[in-house]
C-alpha cells in the first residue's frame, strides 16, 4: 500500500473505536450516526478491502476491528426509518467491502444477511448489485474451490440399494446408464484397464493413446508402478512420431492434462492451448483448458466456444464442466462490473453490462439444472447460483414460486450427495 495513502488512512483508524462508542452512546441522533458511518465507510473499508488472494489490505487494522459491532450498529441505523439514501448508501459500501474477509460476522449478525436478501428486490439496480455481490463474497471462503474433476471410484452395487426410493425413482426416471456415478464407475474401469495392459506390454503407444481418449478424465492420475512425469514425455513422443492427425490430436490432449496436474504457470498453458487449437481448433477440451484463465472473460469466452464444438471428444461430463464454467465465469464478471456502474464501457453503463452478464448465466444455470446427472456434483453449486441469479434479476417483482422447483432440486441434489461413493483424483 502507497506510503501516502497509509499516512491518511492510520489517523482515522485510530479513532474508530471513539467513533463507535460514540454512535452507541448516541444511537438516537441522526446526524451523528450519519456522519459517524460515513467516515467509517471510507476507513474501515479501505483497512478491511481486498481479495481472496491477498487478503485485506492493512491486514494489521483489520485483525484490530470489531467488526461485529461495527456492523452491527451499521445495519441498526440503516433500519431506522430517519435512514438518508446517503447513511444507506455508505452503510452498504461499508457491508460490501467487508463480505469478504469479515464473513464470520455475516454469519452471527442475521439481521445483516436478512438486509442483503431484502436488498435484491430493489428497484435500484446499483443497490441490487452491491446486495447481490456482498451475498456471494460472504460465502466464498466457505466455498470449495479448484478446478473441478472427475475423479476416479468403482461402483459399488450398494449406491442404489442403500438409497431412499424416491431418490433412486429421480435416477431411474433419468436414466440410470447418464447418471454422473455410472460415468465415473465406466472411467476407473477403462483407466485400470489401460494400467492392466500397460504392465503387461509397456507399450507407451497404447498407454498414451488410452489416457488421451478418456476425455472425462481432465488431468492424469497418478501410476502406482511410474511416475507419471517421466513416462508421459515417452507417451507423447511415440504418439507425434505416427504423424498421423488423430495421434497428433491425441498428443495434444494428453499434454495438456499434464500441465493441468500442477495448474502453475498459466501462460505456459494458455501457449500450449494456442499452439493445440492451431491444430484442433474445434476442440472443445483445449477450450475447457482456457476457462480456466485469470481473465474472467477470457475464460467465459472459451467456454462458450467450447459449447458450440460437440465432437468426439465432447463427453458428457465435458460438456457440463464447460457449461459450469460458463455460469460461473458470467456471473463473476456480472459481480465485478456492479460496482463501476458510473463508468462507460462500449456506450453502455457498466451495471448494464453487469446484468447482461448475469442474465447469460441465469440462462445457462436453467440449461445445465435441466440437462446434467441429479447425482453431477456440480449441480448444488448450479443451483445457488440459478437461486440467486433468479432473485437478484427479478428484483422487485420476484416471485419466489419461481424458485421453488430449484429449491427442491437443491434439495434432493444434497440429499443424493450423501449417498455418492467419493471419489478419488
Amino acid at each position: 500500500m502507497p506510503e501516502r495513502l497509509c499516512a491518511s488512512i492510520l489517523p482515522e483508524m485510530l479513532q474508530y473505536s471513539y467513533r463507535v462508542q460514540t454512535l452507541q452512546d448516541h444511537s438516537d441522533e441522526e446526524l451523528t450516526a450519519e456522519s459517524i458511518i460515513d467516515i467509517l465507510s471510507y476507513s474501515v473499508t479501505f483497512a478491511v478491502d481486498g481479495d481472496c488472494q491477498h487478503g485485506p489490505v492493512i491486514p494489521e487494522i483489520h485483525r484490530s476491528l470489531d467488526m461485529k459491532t461495527i456492523l452491527g450498529l451499521t445495519i441498526h441505523h440503516m433500519r431506522q426509518p430517519y435512514a438518508s439514501k446517503d447513511l444507506i448508501h455508505c452503510s452498504l459500501r461499508l457491508i460490501s467491502a467487508s463480505a469478504l474477509h469479515c464473513s464470520s460476522v455475516f454469519r452471527s449478525v442475521p439481521a445483516l444477511d436478512m438486509f442483503l436478501v431484502a436488498g435484491l428486490k430493489s428497484k435500484n439496480w446499483g443497490m441490487r448489485g452491491m446486495c447481490f455481490g456482498a451475498i456471494i463474497r460472504s460465502h466464498i471462503t466457505s466455498a470449495v474451490h479448484g478446478v473441478p474433476m472427475l475423479g476416479l471410484q468403482l461402483f459399488q452395487p450398494e449406491f442404489f440399494e442403500e438409497m431412499p426410493p424416491h431418490l433412486f425413482h429421480i435416477l431411474e426416471q433419468y436414466g440410470l446408464s447418464r447418471c454422473h456415478t455410472i460415468e465415473v464407475h465406466h472411467v476407473t474401469a477403462a483407466y485400470e484397464a489401460i494400467l492392466d495392459f500397460w504392465e503387461a506390454n509397456h507399450d507407451y503407444y497404447a498407454l498414451g493413446a488410452g489416457l488421451a481418449d478418456l476425455t472425462p478424465l481432465l488431468t492424469v492420475p497418478d501410476m502406482p508402478s511410474c511416475n507419471i512425469e517421466e513416462i508421459i514425455p515417452c507417451c507423447l513422443q511415440e504418439l507425434r512420431a505416427r504423424g498421423m492427425s488423430a495421434d497428433t490430436r491425441r498428443a495434444d490432449i494428453l499434454e495438456m492434462k499434464l500441465l493441468l496436474n500442477k495448474l502453475q504457470d498459466w501462460d505456459l498453458l494458455n501457449s500450449k492451448c494456442q499452439q493445440f487449437l492451431a491444430r484442433n481448433p474445434d476442440s472443445a477440451f483445449i477450450f475447457y483448458t482456457l476457462t480456466l484463465s485469470p481473465d474472467a472473460k477470457d475464460g467465459l469466452r472459451a467456454a462458450k466456444k467450447g459449447l458450440k464444438y460437440i465432437t468426439k471428444d465432447t463427453t458428457p461430463s465435458l460438456y457440463f464442466l464447460l457449461l459450469r464454467r460458463a455460469v460461473e465465469l458470467a456471473a463473476v464478471l456480472g459481480l465485478q462490473y456492479f460496482p463501476k456502474e458510473h463508468k462507460q464501457a462500449q456506450g453502455k453503463m457498466m451495471w448494464e453490462e453487469a446484468i447482461v452478464f448475469l442474465l447469460t448465466a441465469l440462462e445457462d444455470s436453467k440449461t445445465f439444472v435441466d440437462e446434467a446427472p441429479p447425482d453431477h456434483p456440480g449441480m448444488p453449486m448450479v443451483l445457488h447460483w440459478n437461486i440467486i441469479l433468479e432473485i437478484t434479476l427479478q428484483g422487485p417483482n420476484a416471485n419466489l414460486k419461481v424458485i421453488q422447483g430449484a429449491l427442491k432440486k437443491l434439495k434432493i441434489s444434497e440429499e443424493i450427495g450423501n449417498y455418492v461413493p467419493q471419489a478419488r483424483n
